[in-house]
């Protein structure tokens, strides 16, 4: 029997104010095999087919799960995130960003319309640490991110598909709140939903092609924008040295303020978390070793850190990073995911839909722009971060100063990279 395909893409944007991501799952059958579903009418998951907080009259949570920021109700969150970062690194040695957020999301849908072996790896492989977990309990830990979200993140899922079951639809409308669409005659037309979805940051994520009756394209974005509580004067950053991990020494425009905020230290690294306006928090991991036995011995536990307040000399690049994987299957199957490759399976995707399917592409692209713009004028609110909490005052100062390689992390792992090679911006 001839086998469909599916296409997974991912594609993230991440910047000082602003970051996009999106993950796009295609699913091929095979054209003679593949009847149109004349159920599959567009379902829209809200007006403007988007999931968004009220960015003008929502107040903002102290709490993770108020704010949002953990998208699993477990650790799983953190050891996916390193997991994805670890592989990326090893492949890539140059500056990176993914968005293991966006990959979740994706991933989930996939899940949903799976079952059997297929299933077990792929909730063991990426979605959970724990055999007691469902994909019911998935979806509903996905759901009450969604509905808890940060206000400074949007998050699309949308399917476009010929043929998809309607219990399949009902799940992922309800819990994850997809748009169902018809699949169209060009990838164009997802592009274009992409563009629009993430605002024009990504706006060509898929090769520009005819699609094939039969295909099923799963697809997330996730948007964010937000201010920094604290920002970086312009008039303080300075062109200045930065060395690399592969040993040369690169110029680069170097940010600098000091400031009241989160701050962490040992003999293996420094790490400050850095606020933003709506709640949500980016983390920089300055590791004092050499950078690839950091990344060795990195783990999720490694990243829980207890930070106090203190008055820190930041000293950050300012950086601009894409980064495009088109063959993470290789990595999928890295983690564990090897049924779900299976061409001559026909048995893999039964709740997704009666037309046998088989994973055949995913695609992932990041990139991420941290700079100083629009974050001065709120250098006067700095001090609210501080709540009750009294910050000492140093018996010398504490300087945090990123001139060598560094991880970098939204959240708990909305998005994460490494910047390795120094370069003008």
């Amino acid at each position: 029997m001839k086998m469909g395909k599916i296409l997974l893409t991912a594609a993230a944007v991440m910047l000082s104010l602003k970051a996009a991501t999106a993950q796009v799952i295609t699913v091929m059958a095979d054209a003679d095999e593949s009847p149109i579903n004349e159920q599959a009418e567009e379902y829209s998951a809200t007006e403007n087919k988007s999931v968004s907080a009220d960015k003008e009259n929502s107040a903002v949570d102290t709490s993770d799960e108020k704010r949002g920021i953990r998208f699993t109700s477990d650790d799983t969150d953190l050891i996916w995130s390193v997991k994805l970062f670890k592989r990326t690194f090893y492949h890539q040695l140059d500056n990176f960003v993914v968005s293991p957020l966006s990959v979740y999301f994706a991933t989930d849908l996939l899940a949903n319309g799976a079952d059997g072996d297929n299933l077990q790896e792929i909730m063991s492989g990426i979605l959970t640490t724990s055999s007691e977990y469902s994909i019911d309990d998935i979806n509903n830990s996905l759901a009450k991110y969604l509905n808890n979200l940060s206000p400074a993140f949007e998050i699309n899922n949308s399917i476009w598909a010929d043929d998809i079951k309607q219990q399949y639809i009902d799940v992922v409308h309800n819990q994850l709140k997809a748009d169902v669409k018809k699949r169209q005659d060009s990838t164009d037309v997802i592009n274009n939903w992409i563009n629009k979805k993430t605002h024009g940051r990504i706006s060509k994520l898929l090769q520009s092609q005819e699609t094939v009756e039969g295909t099923i394209y799963l697809v997330n974005t996730t948007y964010f924008k937000d201010d920094w509580v604290q920002g970086f004067d312009k008039e303080h950053t300075q062109e200045a040295d930065f060395h690399s991990f592969k040993g040369s020494t690169d110029k680069v425009n170097m940010m600098y303020e000091k400031m009241p905020v989160e701050y962490y230290e040992d003999d293996m690294m420094q790490a400050i978390r850095l606020p933003y306006k709506k709640g949500d928090t980016i983390q920089v991991f300055l590791p004092k070793v050499y950078f690839a036995d950091f990344i060795n011995n990195l783990d999720a536990a490694k990243l829980k850190l207890p930070y106090k307040y203190k008055r820190v000399h930041i000293y950050l690049p300012r950086f601009e990073i894409d980064y495009k994987n088109d063959n993470m299957a290789e990595d999928f199957q890295y983690f564990g995911l090897q049924a779900a490759f299976d061409e001559q399976r026909i048995d893999l995707f039964p709740n997704l839909s009666d037309i046998p399917h088989y994973v055949a592409q995913i695609v992932h692209q990041a990139n991420i722009k941290l700079d100083e713009e629009g974050t001065v004028a709120s250098a006067a609110t700095a001090a609210g971060m501080l709540k009750t909490t009294a910050v000492a005052r140093p018996e010398k100062d504490i300087y945090f100063r990123a001139d060598k390689p560094f991880i970098f992390m939204i959240d708990n792992g909305a998005f994460i990279g490494a910047y390795l090679q120094g370069n003008l911006q």
